[in-house]
């Protein structure tokens, strides 16, 4: 069941089928990742462009390997390899070139939030807390801010 909520300055978008959830609240950032068991990550730091270039920028995208085949059919990975991606087999990590960051992993999951929430063409302050997130859910959040902006911004202009 999914359920989405948008209640002043906070958000929430989760899908409890596959036990995927963002929550957004004014603040910095935190995210955990707790795909495969054995390679869950934290994170929480503040970011500014300094912190973004440094921490997150350099995460590289990752895949399990047992999903491989099943995203080259669906064209997800199409310029994905050892040479620029991290593949994850087992407990074993698989890349050309050892991890930038021992959570890696987590740091590339940010990166993909703030590239979906960049699509606002706003800057955001907010706390990010997200448990398995994925585009989609992402994307959900970033609409929901985006109808909130909206709403806010009509409910001005009108006064």
């Amino acid at each position: 069941m999914s359920e989405n909520k948008m209640i002043a300055d906070y958000a929430f978008m989760s899908d409890m089928a596959v036990c995927k959830t963002i929550v957004m609240r004014p603040k910095d950032c935190t995210f955990t990742d707790d795909r495969g068991g054995s390679h869950t990550q934290h994170l929480s730091l503040d970011i500014n462009p300094q912190s973004y270039i440094a921490d997150i920028a350099p995460a590289r995208t990752f895949a399990f390997f047992e999903e491989v085949e099943s995203l080259r059919q669906m064209g997800k990975i199409r310029g994905g390899s050892l040479d620029n991606a991290i593949l994850i087999k087992g407990n074993t990590i698989l890349s050309k070139e050892p991890l930038r960051f021992k959570d890696e992993l987590v740091r590339h999951k940010i990166l993909d939030i703030l590239g979906d929430i960049a699509h606002l063409g706003k800057p955001l302050r907010a706390h990010i807390i997200a448990v398995r997130p994925s585009h989609a859910l992402n994307h959900a959040l970033t609409q929901a801010i985006y109808d909130k902006l909206q709403i806010e911004s009509n409910g001005r202009q009108k006064k």
